[in-house]
């Protein structure tokens, strides 16, 4: 577990993070292209598409997860 945990931080995600450190994860919309729908499951859907991640690694392959409405 330590080990994992020690690659996830080095790359960016830590397990616990706090809810300052989830704005660093949001990007502005127009980075966000969404190309297909890959599946639904209990929460909601999963889209798959491409995120703009800047100068240097351009556009990489994403997954959009979307939550179901509540009733």
């Amino acid at each position: 577990m330590e080990i994992t945990e020690r690659y996830m931080k080095n790359i960016g995600f830590d397990l616990l993070p706090n809810v300052s450190d989830l704005e660093k994860w949001e990007m502005p919309r127009e980075h966000i292209v969404v190309n297909r729908r890959l599946g639904e499951g209990n929460f909601g859907t999963v889209y798959g598409g491409e995120a703009y991640l800047g100068e240097e690694e351009g556009w990489v392959a994403a997954a959009v997860k979307t939550l179901k409405v509540s009733t």
